[in-house]
């Protein structure tokens, strides 16, 4: 390190950082992480980026991590480019974009970085069941009788015809729960419709029975 080897640095930096081999001591770390960040070292840009995100061993400051992580994503860091993308999902520290957003979980997750295809399979599987909900409010929603449940109905319709890939992942959370709701009033509107199925036919068997017994009354009075 003290040649000024990038990798070197680096690496007393994570030593500093985790205690190993030495009194753990952040301010150090992140000392030594910048030295082979400014070297142009993605491994450290990606761990300065995160120093600056948790304000470990320097202040917190979300815009110069964005700014770090963006270096080393910009050389290929799929750690880098994942963090930069959830940035930008969010708006935090730089400008919101969704579409960057996507963009980068994509490049990250080609390089087999996990927590990018986790992100975009749930981003997929949200949308399907989006999807699935919206067909499901125009083809039976009018099996609703319930004023409150139809105005309810309506509106997460409304609110779930905003989704896209590049909606913010919070959002997305947010639309889910919607989803949740329009297929718990249906769940309740069917267990009705059972309910109801089974009272007339318990009527109906009770009326046949009171008609059985109407109809005999003559014979046992004439007896």
């Amino acid at each position: 390190a003290s040649e000024g080897s990038a990798k070197a640095e680096f690496d007393l930096g994570s030593l500093f950082l985790n205690g190993s081999g030495t009194a753990k001591n952040e301010v150090e770390a992140v000392s030594w992480f910048r030295k082979a960040a400014d070297q142009g070292y993605a491994l450290a840009q990606n761990r300065l980026g995160f120093a600056y995100l948790r304000g470990m061993g320097i202040a917190e400051n979300h815009a110069a991590a964005a700014k770090w992580y963006e270096k080393a994503a910009e050389q290929g860091n799929s750690e880098a480019q994942y963090n930069l993308a959830v940035l930008l999902d969010r708006g935090d520290g730089v400008d919101k974009s969704g579409e960057q957003a996507m963009e980068l979980f994509r490049k990250a997750a080609a390089q087999g970085n996990v927590d990018a295809k986790i992100r975009l399979d749930d981003i997929t599987a949200t949308l399907v069941q989006i999807k699935n909900v919206v067909s499901r409010i125009a083809d039976r929603g009018n099996t609703v009788s319930n004023v409150d449940d139809t105005k309810k109905l309506e509106e997460i319709a409304s609110n779930l015809a905003t989704a896209s890939e590049t909606t913010e992942y919070a959002a997305l959370n947010k639309l889910r729960a919607d989803c949740d709701t329009a297929s718990r009033i249906f769940e309740d509107v069917e267990e009705f419709q059972k309910v109801t199925v089974i009272a007339e036919r318990r009527v109906n068997g009770i009326n046949a029975e009171l008609a059985k017994i109407h109809f005999d009354a003559p014979l046992i009075q004439e007896i």
